[in-house]
């Protein structure tokens, strides 16, 4: 008889062994929670923990960043352009000084050059003022702004009055009144002379020469010392003038005192050189005046009255007020200058300071992950592996194995139950087997002594064909000789017809 194996429904039996939860006290909050949430929790403590490390150095590194911008947008650019802004000055003087000493333009070129870099600086300081730190700072640079613009119109003004006749009054006056003025009076004094040729040599008319000689010679030597005098500024040209025009005055008087000794010609010609000595008369002490004075170059005067301080002004304010040695010390430079090394030492120690801080959270941020890593695999490794060697012992038959992490409630709880069915249906499946062994055997058992009753049978059967079989045997043989004696018996018949025939024939 065919017999089936017997398989228990697994499913079922999970069912019935899964222990019931309801109402039971769900214990720690690890034991309860799912093999997916601990590795998720695992992972996120630890993408947490590096969440924070990260954004402490985002932090970190985002204050270092705003003191490099700082000195890279602010700082650095502003020292320039305070140090270009100098430069700049420096260099406007030295072209306009340049210009004022040899009146090239090509002076005057480059000090356009320098005024056009000097706005640009001004426009870019201007931009970097915005950001400035320091209100103070902003407030001296719109002071700096107005004074550098008149120190600009200060410039143009000397620029414009150098190498013109305005830059020297003194030799303005010169050039256009007393040197007319005097070329008059010589020209003049000149004709009375010639005229005096023509006239008798008289003693009266010579002691008149002398003085006509005296006046042309006092006031030819006066003009000399006029224009020594304006030329190099020595008082003694001045002292000489003085002794020469009181001489003169001398001699003219009595040269006028004589006038009605003068021809008509000589008279008409007195008349014209009294009128332009009358009008060059107040002309000396005012040449002489202006060139004592500081006003004598309006171009340098203007330089050291107009530019030179506003070029102070602005030097003090850049560079620091000048010190008894020379040196100037403070000013918006040098301010400057130690705000860029005081954020360059503050960007120095925050890497410094970073530097340690991304130490210390290495240590620390592997610390916590290995923590978390370890605990997280503990939860998980030592039950499966207590779970692997239940399974490996029923595995190897021993069904006295107590499967662990039962009361738990996550994917390893189900495995466990799921163990557990497994080893419940291991035993019953060897109590089936042995019921289904005891089947086989009386099938078995059966089936062999339904064999040997086939055998028997079939052995009987075997022996009833052959008896069959030998009896038809018999029978057919004797069929065979029945055959065989008949054809004899007619072939005999047909022999001994034919021998009859055959006799007949022959007879």
């Amino acid at each position: 008889m065919d017999t089936e194996t017997v398989k228990p429904d697994v499913t079922e039996n999970i069912e019935e062994a899964a222990p019931s939860t309801t109402g039971k006290s769900a214990g720690s909050f690890m034991p309860s929670l799912k093999i997916r949430g601990r590795l998720n929790g695992g992972f996120g403590a630890v993408c947490a923990v590096l969440a924070i490390l990260v954004g402490i150095t985002i932090w970190e590194i985002s204050s270092i960043s705003k003191i490099n911008h700082r000195i890279v947008d602010l700082r650095v650019p502003t020292s320039t352009a305070s140090l270009g802004m100098v430069n700049g000055l420096n260099a406007s003087l030295a072209a306009l000084r340049g210009y004022m000493i040899t009146g090239n333009p090509v002076f005057k070129q480059q000090r356009a050059k320098v005024w056009s870099d000097i706005k640009k600086i001004e426009s870019s300081m201007d931009k970097l003022s915005l950001n400035w730190t320091n209100p103070k700072n902003v407030k001296i640079w719109k002071n700096f702004e107005i004074i550098l613009e008149e120190f600009r119109v200060a410039q143009k003004t000397v620029e414009d009055i150098a190498k013109t006749p305005d830059e020297q009054p003194a030799t303005k006056i010169l050039v256009i009144e007393a040197a007319p003025k005097a070329a008059v009076m010589v020209t003049e004094i000149t004709n009375i002379i010639n005229a005096e040729a023509s006239l008798p040599a008289t003693p009266e008319r010579k002691i008149l020469f002398g003085m006509m000689a005296d006046v042309r010679g006092t006031t030819a030597r006066g003009l000399a010392n006029i224009r020594a005098f304006l030329l190099t500024g020595d008082q003694k040209f001045r002292d000489r003038f003085n002794v020469m025009w009181t001489k003169n005055k001398k001699r003219f008087a009595q040269l006028k005192a004589n006038r009605g000794q003068l021809s008509p010609a000589q008279q008409k010609s007195f008349d014209k050189m009294d009128a332009a000595r009358t009008a060059f008369l107040p002309l000396p002490d005012r040449m002489f005046d202006i060139r004592a004075s500081k006003k004598w170059n309006m171009a340098n005067y203007l330089l050291v009255s107009e530019a030179a301080p506003r070029a102070g002004k602005l030097m003090n304010i850049l560079n620091g007020a000048k010190q008894a040695d020379g040196t100037r010390t403070g000013g918006m430079v040098a301010n400057q200058k130690a705000l860029l090394n005081k954020d360059a030492a503050s960007a120095a120690a925050s890497i410094a300071e970073t530097n340690q801080i991304e130490w210390i959270l290495l240590v620390v941020g592997i610390a916590v992950a290995g923590f978390i890593a370890f605990f997280t695999a503990r939860s998980i490794v030592n039950p499966v592996s207590n779970l692997t060697g239940a399974m490996t012992q029923l595995a190897g038959g021993d069904k006295e194995t107590e499967i662990p992490a039962l009361e738990r409630t996550d994917e390893l709880g189900s495995m466990a139950q799921a163990v557990q069915v497994f080893k419940d249906n291991m035993i019953e499946n060897e109590r089936l087997q042995a019921e289904q062994a005891e089947a086989e055997k009386r099938a078995q058992e059966e089936e062999s002594r339904r064999a040997e009753e086939k055998r028997a049978a079939e052995a009987k059967a075997e022996e009833d064909k052959r008896a069959t079989e030998e009896q038809a045997e018999a029978e057919r043989k004797q069929a065979m000789l029945d055959m065989a004696n008949s054809f004899e018996k007619s072939v005999m018949g047909v022999v001994e017809t034919l021998s009859s025939a055959t006799t007949e024939m022959q007879s």
